[in-house]
């Protein structure tokens, strides 16, 4: 099946060119070449109807849930953004200078990122859209002892236990998003978040030291990141509120999109609700 749906997408352009075993039983992540934004999302969007299309004549079910296993991690969505100037299309992400204590960004790059952090809150209705979401992101242990999935607005180098990531000087990585996103209202909400970063020469926090462990309790470093550093939303109630309060994405994205996802969402919320679930029923049916 794997090898179906690799020969599969190579055919149709999208340069395949990792395929790895994840984390949990059954779970493979595959890459492939990066586009702009748009045909990035539609090639997305294609994927999924293409995996599940080819699981389906193998007898199986393809999922993409963020959180499908409260043993096993969830599937996340990592956004890989690079910054290029707009005349000459070079790539704007590093600064080109030696920095010991943090990884070497543009002012621009810089301010970037800033914006994304600090509209991280608000961001994460619609990164994680779901009440599914949520039990990803705060999902308090696997079977293999980490969730991959940051729960701190942090940042630092090439460390995959950090919100943001900086694997190179090319480019950062987004590690918020679930597969549930909308993968063309996500990458305008992050332009939308790094755009009120550049209007308002935002700075970036304090780095997470090289080598930190954020997932470990025991990790002195992780400690003092996570005493200074704010956490994502614990529920998607919690995130919608952030992001109907939130003037910059509003700004940005406007209040009829805004209000208009705020709206659906809200019912969703309102419909889980509504339904009584298997576990409240075992808890309280003889209180």
């Amino acid at each position: 099946l794997i090898t179906n749906i690799v020969q599969a997408i190579d055919e149709l352009g999208f340069g395949p060119y990792q395929c790895d075993h994840e984390d949990a039983n059954g779970q493979f992540e595959i890459n492939f070449d990066f586009d702009h934004a748009l045909t990035t999302a539609d090639n997305i969007i294609f994927f999924k109807y293409l995996v599940r299309s080819l699981a389906e004549q193998y007898g199986l079910r393809a999922t993409f849930m963020p959180k499908f296993s409260s043993q096993l991690t969830g599937n996340g969505c990592h956004a890989h953004l690079s910054l290029h100037d707009a005349e000459s299309g070079d790539n704007i992400v590093s600064s080109n200078e030696i920095n010991k204590n943090e990884p070497s960004l543009s002012a621009q790059a810089s301010q970037f990122l800033a914006g994304i952090l600090d509209q991280s809150p608000a961001l994460s209705a619609i990164a994680c859209p779901t009440i599914n979401s949520y039990k990803r992101i705060y999902a308090s242990s696997t079977i293999s002892g980490a969730t991959w999935s940051p729960n701190v607005i942090s940042w630092g180098g090439n460390n995959r236990t950090l919100m943001c990531r900086i694997p190179d000087d090319k480019r950062f990585e987004i590690r918020l998003a679930d597969m549930a996103c909308n993968q063309y209202l996500y990458p305008a909400a992050l332009c939308a978040a790094g755009i009120h970063g550049l209007d308002n020469n935002l700075s970036l926090p304090l780095a997470a030291p090289d080598g930190c462990n954020m997932y470990d309790p025991h990790d002195d470093q992780a400690r003092a990141i996570r005493t200074i550093a704010p956490t994502l939303p614990r529920n998607l109630r919690s995130a919608l509120d952030n992001l109907d309060s939130s003037i910059p994405l509003r700004k940005y994205l406007t209040d009829d999109l805004v209000d208009a996802f705020l709206h659906l969402q809200k019912q969703h919320c309102d419909d889980f609700d509504s339904h009584i679930s298997p576990w409240e029923l075992e808890k309280y049916l003889d209180v």
